[in-house]
């Protein structure tokens, strides 16, 4: 198998994808939608999750979601899969897939609430779904 099919990717299209899925994060675990309960199942405050070397979590964070999204483009470009709803059920099979089952694991053998679980799921699931959509409209 060749990869010449990196050079195919739009990364104009993976970059802006990104960018939409970590800024999600920010109203996602907002007290606006799940912050509160999401701060509650894992028993902390905002003030015992703001620490010093945020910067390194959010740009450490952005690498990873830009990674991801860059391996969803490289799926759907081998799928050669071109469209939206395409890139979207792309984008949440492949979370499901992937993020759902490890994140299970690891939420039973570390007896984590289930709000977590799926609060942080849900998360991902439409960051990763909002992105395949963009990057199927725009590959």
């Amino acid at each position: 198998m060749e990869l010449n099919f990196f050079s195919e990717v739009n990364y104009l299209a993976v970059l802006l994808a990104s960018i939409i899925y970590f800024f999600t994060g920010a109203v996602w675990y907002s007290p606006l939608l799940f912050g509160n309960k999401w701060m509650a199942a894992l028993g902390k405050t905002k003030d015992q999750l703001v620490r010093h070397g945020m910067g390194v979590t959010y740009l450490l964070t952005f690498i990873g979601i830009f990674l991801s999204v860059l391996t969803l483009a490289l799926v759907l470009q081998v799928l050669h899969i071109n469209d939206g709803i395409a890139g979207l059920k792309t984008g949440l099979l492949l979370t499901l897939a992937f993020a759902g089952t490890t994140s299970l694991i690891n939420s039973l053998f570390a007896d984590r609430p289930r709000a977590l679980f799926y609060i942080d799921l849900g998360y991902h699931a439409f960051g990763l779904s909002l992105a395949g959509f963009i990057i199927g409209i725009w590959q």
